[in-house]
């Protein structure tokens, strides 16, 4: 039995169904900028599951390094860049740090995994890893 693919993002257009995006569609840079794009217009999306995905696939620095040719998170610094990457994986239902997923309470930083574990967000942990 074949296993269906996982969205790992979404895009509005074309409408009225917009587009979905796969890991096949994510390997490709090109298609990532135009996923980040879409994003800083608020007409893209990026799953918990997918944040997963580019995480492996790419890592933070080479990120970093596709979001200088979008711009979606127009930051003047690499922790400013890194803090808005983290803060919206997090609200997506995925912890970076130890890559579970859930649910994120900003107010109370805290991170509630699927399995009811709390975890508290170490935003000094992410600081260190994109130097």
């Amino acid at each position: 039995m074949n296993k269906k693919p996982t969205i790992l993002a979404r895009l509005i257009h074309p409408k009225p169904k917009g587009t979905s995006l796969f890991a096949d569609d994510l390997n490709s840079e090109d298609t990532v900028v135009q996923l980040f794009d879409a994003c800083q217009i608020f007409q893209g999306l990026i799953y918990a599951k997918g944040w997963e995905y580019l995480i492996q696939r790419y890592g933070l620095e080479k990120l970093y390094q596709i979001d200088q040719k979008s711009g979606w998170f127009s930051s003047e610094t690499k922790q400013e860049w890194l803090e808005s990457v983290l803060d919206w994986a997090l609200i997506s239902g995925f912890n970076l740090q130890t890559q579970h997923f859930g649910v994120y309470d900003k107010k109370k930083n805290l991170f509630t995994t699927d399995d009811g574990r709390l975890e508290v967000v170490d935003w000094s942990y992410f600081r260190k890893s994109l130097r």
